[in-house]
């Protein structure tokens, strides 16, 4: 791999100079930011003050929908916040607390919240996939995972091919916690790695050795748990291309089902700790390009399949396989295997994603506690999507999980016919610029494409444009 910027006389090949320069140039025509797209409207769209009878009225009306769609199935997301210690570069929503016993009040929600649920959809749908994500989902104890998992099975109807999922920290996640989680079928584990380099885990606060990660994943295979996915993080301080290269090496020698390699979002508006690092240097936006283009080239040369975007699986994951069928989906949980069903989100800030609406629970722990004490939903934000969202929403999410878009599928009202034909010239120009191939009823992403995929589907996103999100997001 050649890290110089320009040609020399020892590089033996500079076609990998000759295409960072292409892609800094178009870096340049692009806007620099644009926003991550794991939901549609993004999540800063969603409204104070969403009341709780739309939303009983919503999810009913959509469940039955569904059901008439032969889609009658959902996923269920569980956000669990805590966590023993704090990452700087994190932005989620969670609570640093050694203080175990905060876990009582907030499981006694979640059980209310799962009663309220299955009490609604009533047997309408089936459930499919469950995922738990934080925080840091093994703080709870053994015990207290499996009575979760228990009476999340309990309460809803199991669809056959039903598989959950979950984030796990190596550095607090034990033996006991694997035997519970393999007892109870898990079908895939994902694991916060970020940069195994030690000034790059100084600087973000987070000490996770290539040792201990590799020692816990052969716990991990020990237990016959399937899946195995990792988590990376480019654009992080102390970060060097050279740096970088050798933990995507460390990566291989392990080698997991599935690498994630996601951007670092830099909100210290949002998330205090991050102002840590704002005194530290960040790559920039072409740094940035240049860290996460070695990675598509890395993983790519070395028995990955890219999907787009930033995820990466090995040949055998039933990913690729549904990517190659087009039968891929993606929301904030990632990339998803089969039908794209509702989302419900419990736990504090967790989203619900429903083919009419979306809607955030109450984000600060206490107060989502006392609210479900009170026999409320907890719900905080929503918003009710129009015909031209759910155009837009259907585009993205053809764009970003396919990579291609059927133009003409859209045609079908005046705003939407609108909304096309005002960006035909733009599309003309993302096709001078290599990143997609005009077709007959549309277009497709080319290999540049899919990395400045997002940047592409803004064109779309009426609500983004006329609105510049109020938080920073990047295009790479």
């Amino acid at each position: 791999m050649c890290f110089d910027n320009e040609p020399t006389k020892t590089c033996a090949d500079c076609s990998g100079c000759d295409e960072r320069r292409t892609l800094h140039q178009i870096l340049n025509h692009l806007e620099p930011q644009a926003p991550r797209y794991t939901s549609y409207p993004p999540a800063n769209f969603l409204q104070d003050g969403f009341s709780e009878s739309n939303w009983h009225n919503i999810l009913t009306n959509d469940l039955d929908l569904n059901n008439l769609r032969q889609k009658n199935k959902f996923s269920l997301y569980v956000h669990l916040p805590f966590c023993e210690s704090l990452c700087f570069f994190c932005a989620c929503n969670r609570v640093i607390t050694k203080n175990k016993a905060v876990t009582v009040p907030y499981l006694s929600a979640l059980s209310t919240q799962i009663k309220q649920y299955s009490k609604l959809i009533n047997g309408r749908a089936s459930l499919n996939q469950l995922h738990f994500g934080g925080g840091t989902p093994n703080y709870l104890s053994p015990e207290q995972l499996k009575n979760l998992i228990l009476e999340i099975k309990a309460n809803f109807k199991l669809a056959p091919e039903f598989e959950f999922s979950i984030e796990l920290d190596p550095r607090t996640c034990t033996d006991e916690h694997l035997r519970t989680l393999s007892e109870l079928s898990c079908s895939r584990v994902s694991l916060g790695v970020q940069d195994f380099n030690p000034k790059v885990q100084k600087a973000v606060n987070r000490i996770q050795s290539f040792e201990l990660t590799k020692n816990f994943v052969d716990k991990v295979r020990e237990t016959k748990i399937p899946s195995i996915g990792f988590d990376l993080i480019y654009g992080l301080p102390e970060q060097t291309r050279e740096t970088f290269a050798e933990t995507m090496k460390q990566v291989l020698e392990i080698k997991p089902n599935r690498v994630a390699v996601y951007g670092y979002a830099h909100v210290p508006g949002q998330a205090q700790a991050q102002k840590k690092l704002a005194i530290l240097d960040l790559p920039e936006n072409h740094e940035r390009l240049d860290l996460f283009l070695d990675a598509v080239h890395f993983f790519s040369d070395h028995g990955y399949k890219y999907l787009g975007l930033d995820h990466f699986v090995l040949e055998n994951d039933p990913l690729w396989n549904a990517y190659q069928k087009n039968t891929i989906t993606r929301s904030f949980m990632g990339y998803n295997d089969g039908l794209d069903v509702p989302v419900i989100g419990l736990g504090a800030s967790a989203i619900s994603i429903f083919p009419s609406a979306l809607v955030q629970n109450i984000k600060d722990v206490t107060l989502y506690e006392e609210a479900v004490s009170n026999g409320q939903m907890a719900i905080n934000k929503g918003i009710i999507l129009n015909e031209t969202d759910l155009v837009v929403r259907s585009l993205i999410r053809d764009l970003l999980s396919m990579g291609q878009v059927k133009l003409e599928k859209y045609r079908h009202s005046l705003s939407t016919e609108i909304l096309i034909d005002a960006n035909l010239d733009i599309i003309k120009n993302f096709q001078k610029l290599g990143l997609i191939e005009l077709e007959k009823a549309g277009f497709k992403l080319t290999f540049y494409g899919q990395i400045f995929a997002r940047a592409i589907a803004k064109t779309f996103d009426y609500r983004t444009v006329a609105n510049p999100p109020t938080v920073s997001t990047a295009l790479i």
